[in-house]
């Protein structure tokens, strides 16, 4: 036979024989190198789940303790419900500090003014009486009635009294309401037809 034996194509066929052999070997030593890597990472992620349980565990047993603290009356501190009275004691507050600012006679007529009595009172009065119409009515109808009367007493020469301003000025009002209460009136009628 002419062939000759090459020593050279044996050995490269068993260096690949060998590192075939090799990475067979050394591939389930990796898987377990993962699986070992994946087991640590999950210990952590329990470790770090029971750090966090205990610290909530922790800040629930101080909100309880706080809880135990605020039952227990202090002098300086006041609980404070939110809502209306949040807000009334904001002004008060407020109100308190302002007048410390004011002059003696303007504290004494502000704390006066800001008692609740007088507030409903002014609240009440200015939603219903004083609507801004009639002012406005009355004003106009005093000028002009008071300078009709002047001017004719003037020149008849009657003595001018001071009552036809007062008069014309709750005349002014009512005209002012009934002008007002016209015009509303007038506007339903209109938006329901």
């Amino acid at each position: 036979m002419s062939e000759k034996y090459s020593p050279k194509i044996e050995n490269a066929a068993e260096s690949e024989h060998k590192q075939e052999h090799a990475q067979h070997h050394e591939a389930p030593h990796q898987n377990t190198e993962k699986a070992n890597d994946r087991h640590k990472h999950q210990e952590n992620i329990k470790n770090i789940r029971e750090k966090i349980g205990e610290s909530s565990k922790t800040s629930d047993e101080a909100s309880k303790h706080h809880a135990k603290e605020d039952d227990q009356p202090k002098a300086s501190y006041k609980h404070v419900q939110a809502g209306s009275q949040l807000q009334s004691q904001a002004l008060k507050q407020n109100l308190k500090k302002i007048q410390t600012h004011l002059p003696a006679y303007q504290r004494q007529f502000s704390k006066f003014i800001h008692k609740p009595t007088v507030e409903k009172v002014s609240e009440g009065v200015g939603a219903t009486a004083a609507r801004p119409s009639g002012l406005l009515f009355a004003g106009i109808f005093s000028f002009i009635a008071s300078l009709v009367v002047l001017t004719i007493c003037r020149y008849y020469g009657y003595e001018y009294n001071y009552l036809v301003g007062l008069v014309s000025l709750g005349g002014g009002f009512v005209v002012g309401l009934i002008l007002e209460a016209g015009l509303k009136l007038i506007k339903k009628v209109r938006h329901a037809s």
